[in-house]
């Protein structure tokens, strides 16, 4: 009696054994209690998979940062990131442009205000170069004083004037995208610029050559 016992517990595990160790059972096995906690622990699994994929990014970050520096010859790299940056601040007036991942900076900007005397409206110009600062330094080059010279004039005589402040700045855009085009494509230049202005209201225009 006990040796059939024996036997047949005998033969229970190896079966068991068979069974449990087997691949299959074991790839059955974890994706059941990955079921059961999903359906039964969701917060805690979603807390984990966070904080793995958090820890994963972190690595990642860490990794780049090293290979960063090295290519910048021991420099931090929000330092060097950051140092390329404009800042302009005068009066109620700031303006801030980083520089980012591009070769150069290729956007502009230009202030023009007369607040003691207030001989014109005061012209605030941000020029967002595109592909190249080409376009963005010609018009700040160009538009603000032309904008300056051309509200004046309509300042004297705003009441008989049948302009407005919108219609001068479309003139003005207008006027120095093909003086742009007529000189730069000659010298093949090509970039684009979006220029933002605003009074009472904003009137956007995108030049590109």
């Amino acid at each position: 009696m006990i040796e059939d016992t024996m036997t047949l517990l005998s033969l229970l595990g190896r079966i068991m054994r068979y069974f449990l160790l087997r691949p299959e059972t074991l790839f059955l096995l974890c994706i059941s209690l990955a079921l059961w906690s999903y359906f039964f622990h969701t917060d805690e699994v979603k807390t984990i998979v966070k904080s793995s994929r958090d820890a994963v990014k972190m690595v990642k970050g860490k990794v780049a940062e090293i290979m960063q520096n090295d290519r910048l010859g021991g420099l931090d790299v929000l330092d060097a990131e950051f140092s390329k940056t404009w800042e302009f601040k005068s009066h109620n007036v700031a303006v801030y442009s980083i520089q980012g991942r591009r070769d150069h900076m290729e956007d502009r900007f230009e202030v023009l205000t007369d607040l003691a005397n207030k001989t014109h409206p005061s012209i605030f110009g941000i020029f967002d170069g595109h592909g190249g600062e080409t376009a963005a330094e010609y018009v700040k080059s160009r538009l603000p004083e032309a904008l300056k010279q051309h509200l004046q004039d309509y300042e004297k005589d705003k009441e008989n004037s049948v302009l407005s402040y919108q219609t001068i700045l479309e003139q003005q855009i207008l006027s120095i995208d093909r003086e742009m085009l007529e000189k730069l494509t000659v010298s093949y230049d090509e970039a684009g610029m979006f220029v933002f202005n605003t009074h009472t209201q904003f009137f956007p225009c995108k030049i590109s050559l």
